[in-house]
């Protein structure tokens, strides 16, 4: 089984009415999932990566992503988060979260899908940018997570996806919006300044 399928059926065996005995069920079609559409996704994000807060083609894929799994989608949250609900009847909210930014680090994998983007960031200076920490995944998972919920919801009530910004201040801030306004609209918020270990004194690194 592919990473994004041993995280989502994690996810599922935790949820209200999914029994472990469906876990092969799961198994097959997140399996399913990931030859039609999640690799492709993966490996976009992997060549597409942004820096935090900066996320915008991130976050517009992101929102196209879930809209077409049949959420509906707040864009601007905590700067560029993006966050989509399902009303499903009554029950407890489950929130499922990832990060989406990349980070300035120079892509010397040698895979045929390496990282090749260069951007601004917002000290001015321009740096490589890598999903060295695995967001890329973060956000695939999240992708295929709500696809698979979506054909499931006579199995579980109330889901919140919301992928967005996360670095230190910038996490607090976009989860504090979130939960002070959902399932209000989320308004859009100004990113709080950069933490001083990230304003610049950090070298790009280089990954071999």
């Amino acid at each position: 089984m592919n990473r994004f399928g041993i995280a989502f059926v994690a996810l599922t065996a935790s949820l209200p009415g999914v029994a472990a005995a469906q876990d092969t069920q799961v198994a097959a079609a997140v399996e399913q999932q990931y030859d039609e559409h999640l690799e492709d996704l993966f490996v976009w994000f992997h060549q597409n990566p942004e820096l935090s807060f900066l996320e915008t083609d991130t976050a517009a894929r992101m929102a196209a992503e879930l809209r077409a799994a049949g959420l509906e989608v707040t864009e601007g949250v905590g700067g560029t988060g993006v966050v989509g609900m399902v009303s499903n009847g009554p029950g407890p909210l489950v929130l499922i979260r990832a990060d989406m930014d990349g980070l300035p680090v120079e892509e010397r994998s040698g895979l045929d899908y390496a990282s090749q983007a260069t951007q601004v960031d917002r000290d001015g200076v321009e740096y490589p940018v890598m999903h060295a920490c695995g967001h890329d995944v973060h956000i695939t998972s999240m992708v295929g997570t709500a696809r698979q919920l979506m054909a499931m919801r006579d199995r579980w009530r109330n889901v919140s996806a919301a992928p967005g910004p996360c670095w230190k201040t910038g996490c607090t801030t976009a989860l504090a919006r979130l939960i002070t306004h959902l399932p209000c609209t989320c308004r859009q918020t100004t990113p709080p300044a950069r933490s001083a270990e990230r304003k610049g004194s950090l070298p790009p690194v280089r990954i071999r």
